[in-house]
């Protein structure tokens, strides 16, 4: 049987539990399990019924008794919670290197930790992670703010879905990491994991290209939007042999990516697989957009000019504003963790990771890019937003998909007055 809670009686309870306890003595002595049918009879512990017939010794007239087994503990008795207003206050007051850890924070407003964790359970302080953003011109500014007015209709002030634009970036993707975290069982070995150097780990760099998926009226999938992933290495024989392989053996090392590499894997895998995926018969023009990258060929190449027209659609090279990583959908999102030990098993694993991306991850990679629009033209081309959630699995689980962001009319007509207000 589960014991009860120690309950607080007040005096005026205290005096028929007396009373019962007087009653129930032979020569000032309980019998057995008068404790227990006591507490039954209240609802209280036996602890208590136990404490009020101890506080009766030492004492010699009834009144001295009554005196002796009142409440000593007044209401309002123990240690105050902190305030949360007075927790927010000491958080806000101390510097962001004082609040890197939970324990660090805690010291720096002089309470303890399971405050600071009681804290976050009622709303009052949070958990924040912050990335680096690029330091942002007057000039980078008032561009990607005229970039993002360009997307959105002035009538019906809907985002273009970008249907006609292809989004390609470079990533690079490192062997290994220096620190890596993971959950283990308690009679596990923690892993071991060495390198020759942690300042000169052997990385990879990759080429995608991506578009907006295509659906019919009924829902059903007719373009993936993948086109392709490339990685920048290359064939070289070894100079010197070892326990893996002879001298002169062919392996893959990663290839240094300069403007003649770049246009050669445009030319080459770009440009084809986007002429041989693209959907639909109509001819047409498709925006293939890239970032400043120094490595990346003008649009105005004659290598690249003659190669970008094909008989039924032609490609133009659309940079994108400077110092903006946020108006690109691979750097919204694209592809999985990995942990290779060589190069062959990167490559493996990140074509599997692109193969298996769901289109519809795609999607809301796009409708995110129309919200961080929105939010740039906010803030007068600044980065200093915060993405809001969407809610977009929700709404398509419930029958209810977000086809299209529309722009609030207000955002656009206060970028628009800031640009005016610029020239």
């Amino acid at each position: 049987m589960a014991s009860k809670a120690l309950v607080e009686l007040t005096d005026e309870q205290r005096l028929p539990v007396f009373s019962d306890l007087t009653a129930a003595s032979i020569n000032s002595n309980l019998p057995r399990g008068t404790y227990a049918k006591l507490a039954e009879k209240y609802g209280v512990s036996t602890v208590t019924i136990r404490r009020i017939w101890y506080k009766r010794h030492n004492v010699t007239s009834t009144e001295e008794v009554l005196q002796s087994i009142k409440k000593k503990r007044e209401d309002n008795c123990g240690k105050k919670p902190i305030p949360d207003e007075i927790i927010s206050d000491a958080l806000k007051n101390t510097t962001l290197r004082q609040r890197k850890t939970i324990r660090h924070a805690a010291a720096s407003i002089g309470c303890s930790v399971r405050t600071l964790v009681n804290a976050m359970k009622h709303g009052v302080v949070k958990k924040e992670s912050s990335s680096l953003k690029p330091s942002l011109t007057p000039k980078n500014k008032i561009k990607r703010t005229n970039w993002c007015l360009s997307f959105a209709d002035k009538r019906s002030m809907e985002f273009s879905k970008m249907y006609n634009y292809v989004h390609r970036d470079e990533k690079w993707f490192y062997m290994k990491e220096a620190t890596s975290r993971c959950y283990m069982a308690k009679d596990e070995a923690s892993p071991h994991r060495e390198g020759k150097s942690k300042r000169f780990i052997q990385k990879v760099m990759f080429l995608a290209a991506v578009a907006r998926p295509r659906y019919d009226e009924e829902g059903d999938l007719i373009f993936h939007g993948k086109l392709g992933i490339w990685p920048f290495i290359q064939l070289i024989p070894a100079k010197r042999s070892s326990k893996n392989r002879p001298k002169r053996t062919l392996v893959l090392k990663p290839r240094s990516v300069d403007k003649e590499t770049y246009k050669e894997f445009l030319l080459s895998k770009a440009f084809p697989s986007i002429f041989e995926e693209w959907p639909g018969s109509r001819p047409g023009k498709i925006l293939l957009r890239h970032d400043n990258a120094p490595a990346h060929v003008p649009g105005d190449d004659p290598d690249i000019v003659s190669a970008s027209n094909c008989g039924r659609t032609s490609i133009d090279l659309v940079p994108q504003p400077p110092n903006s990583p946020d108006l690109n959908i691979l750097g919204l999102g694209l592809f999985n963790g990995t942990s290779p030990s060589t190069i062959e098993e990167l490559v493996t694993e990140l074509n599997k990771a692109y193969e298996q991306y769901e289109p519809r991850s795609i999607d809301n990679c796009f409708l995110t890019l129309n919200k961080g629009m929105e939010c740039i033209m906010k803030e007068h081309g600044a980065n200093t937003y915060k993405m809001p959630h969407m809610k977009k699995s929700y709404h398509r689980n419930n029958g209810t998909p977000i086809e299209n962001v529309v722009c609030d009319e207000s955002v656009f007509n206060s970028a628009m007055d800031a640009l005016e207000s610029v020239e």
